[in-house]
C-alpha cells in the first residue's frame, strides 16, 4: 500500500510517525493478529492552514478530529479519500496470488495468510443482537 500511495500521491504521501489520533484503534487488530493501517487525509482548507502556519498558530487555530469545531472541506477531501481507498484496494488485490480471487469466500481474506474456513458475520447463526435477541443475518 505504501508504494502505491507514493506512486499515486507523490510527495503528498508519506509516513506520519506514531500518533495518538485514535488511542484504541490498534487494540482489535493486535488482539486478532490482523494487519491494520491508519490513514491521515488532510481535510482543512489549504488557505486557512497556510495562514495558521504563517502566524505560528496551527495548534490553536486548526481543529483536530473529535473536536466540536472540526469541519473538513468536502473537496478535495472526498476525492482524496476515495482515491486512497481505490489505490489501497488495488495494492491489496495485487498482493494476492494468481487465481486467488476465483477461490471464493472459503479462503483466507488476508494476502499471503494460511487459508482457514470463512465463517461469515453470523458464525453459523449463533450471533444474536444483544438488544432484540434476533439474529442479524436472518
Amino acid at each position: 500500500m505504501e508504494s502505491g500511495f507514493a506512486t499515486f500521491f507523490g510527495e503528498r504521501a508519506g509516513p506520519v510517525g506514531q500518533q495518538s489520533a485514535s488511542e484504541g484503534f490498534s487494540d482489535l487488530p493486535t488482539a486478532l493478529g490482523a494487519p491494520s493501517t491508519y490513514w491521515f487525509i488532510g481535510g482543512i482548507d489549504a488557505d486557512r492552514y497556510a495562514e495558521a502556519e504563517r502566524s505560528g498558530r496551527v495548534t490553536q487555530d486548526i481543529p483536530v478530529n473529535h473536536s466540536a469545531t472540526f469541519a473538513p472541506v468536502i473537496q478535495p477531501t472526498l476525492d482524496t479519500g476515495t482515491q486512497a481507498l481505490v489505490v489501497a484496494a488495488l495494492a491489496w488485490l495485487a498482493a494476492w496470488p494468481p487465481g486467488r480471487l476465483a477461490a471464493g469466500p472459503s479462503e483466507s481474506h488476508v494476502p499471503g495468510e494460511v487459508s482457514r474456513p470463512w465463517r461469515g458475520g453470523c458464525r453459523a447463526g449463533r450471533a444474536r443482537s444483544r438488544r432484540s435477541g434476533r439474529r442479524p443475518c436472518g
